[in-house]
């Protein structure tokens, strides 16, 4: 992890935190399809918000406020990226998990239960540049963040931790369809996709045109 924050520094991009929490209408403004996995959350009994009810299941849900937030407060050249958690509902049961009385300690067998109840929690990393991504200056006109330049980003990623990947073009939302990567690992597995978000992302969340970003 360290290596990987300490890449993305290097590469200019500022790390930040953002709330695990998220809404229904998030979801609609990423363009996310009505079966798309990411659409299944934990939904939370007590909300800190009612407007956010919902946990989390990909970090650019949530990263792209800090960077609008950013973008409405004069800084037109952002590069910022999380690590943190998700939640999964995927593989819980349908029902409650089991629940002991305080002051008892659950047998092996019955802690294998209590984490077989509770959400799967992948450690991901997200990052989103708008702007340029070389800034102007007495050095030149500058250059605007591109979708390679994200895609790089994920590659060498890959590259220090020793990972061989393969990239393939993909359609999937949030990103621009023919702008878009997939990341593949050299069993089949998806590590994740990196490109330039959809204009109509871009429109529903008030960033600039041409924005880019990564998860993996």
């Amino acid at each position: 992890r360290r290596r990987i924050s300490n890449l993305l520094a290097a590469d200019g991009f500022t790390e930040v935190l953002s709330y695990p929490f998220t809404s229904d209408k998030r979801d609609d403004q990423l363009r996310l399809e009505a079966d798309d996995v990411r659409r299944k959350h934990i939904r939370l009994a007590n909300p800190m918000s009612e407007d956010l009810p919902l946990m989390r299941t990909n970090l650019l849900s949530t990263l792209v406020d800090l960077v609008a937030r950013n973008f409405g407060r004069g800084a037109k050249d952002v590069a910022l990226f999380e690590a943190g958690l998700v939640s999964t509902s995927a593989g819980l049961p349908a029902g409650p998990g089991p629940r002991h009385l305080p002051g008892y300690h659950p047998t092996d067998a019955e802690l294998e239960e209590v984490y077989a109840s509770v959400p799967a929690q992948p450690y991901n990393y997200a990052g989103i540049i708008s702007g340029n991504v070389e800034l102007p200056g007495v050095w030149g006109k500058g250059r605007k963040a591109e979708a390679t330049d994200v895609i790089d980003t994920v590659r060498r990623i890959a590259g220090v931790n020793g990972i061989e990947v393969s990239v393939e073009a993909d359609q999937i939302a949030p990103w621009h369809p023919g702008r878009a990567a997939k990341f593949l690992l050299a069993d089949g597995q998806e590590l994740g996709h990196a490109g330039e978000l959809h204009p109509k992302v871009c429109e529903n969340l008030g960033l600039p045109a041409r924005t880019v970003a990564f998860e993996i």
